[in-house]
């Protein structure tokens, strides 16, 4: 999630934080796959990087999905 950061813009960064907590939160992994390709439509015109890095790591993330977010938290 750090690191997501570090390409963006701190005017967007609410923004792209909001949109990526869809991402790990969600209860699914088909629903973070979804919320993924959402946020990569919403904003790859801007930040490319933040959603190929996501896509480059994902079998690093999914894991966590399946964790309520009380323990993504603590992970």
């Amino acid at each position: 999630m750090r690191n997501s950061f570090n390409d963006g813009s701190y005017k967007y960064r609410k923004a792209v934080a909001a949109n990526l907590k869809e991402v790990y939160s969600a209860p699914t992994v088909e629903v973070a796959e979804q919320s993924l390709l959402d946020f990569a439509q919403r904003w790859d015109n801007q930040y490319p990087t933040i959603s190929q890095s996501w896509l480059n790591h994902w079998s690093r993330i999914t894991p966590l999905v399946v964790f309520s977010e009380t323990i993504c938290k603590v992970v």
